[in-house]
């Protein structure tokens, strides 16, 4: 049996705040965000190369799909 699935035996779902949850996962998506912010703002420099910007755009899309799951969690939330 994995290190996990013995973690995820002793959560007691009942026993999670959904507002502390959504707060997390909000705190997370903002760290995403300014992620995302920062790649983007440094790929407008002009003295970047192809394959530096290509880079980046791989990493922005990794960013973007973070966000994205994170946007699909926080929608799963119900108090």
């Amino acid at each position: 049996m994995s290190e996990m699935s013995v973690v995820w035996r002793m959560i007691n779902l009942d026993e999670i705040d959904p507002r502390k949850a959504r707060s997390g996962l909000f705190a997370l998506l903002t760290a995403r965000i300014e992620d995302a912010h920062e790649l983007a703002v440094h790929g407008q420099r002009s003295e970047i190369d192809q394959s530096e910007a290509m880079k980046m755009l791989d990493d922005l899309v990794d960013q973007t799909n973070q966000i994205e799951i994170l946007l699909m969690a926080i929608g799963t939330i119900r108090e």
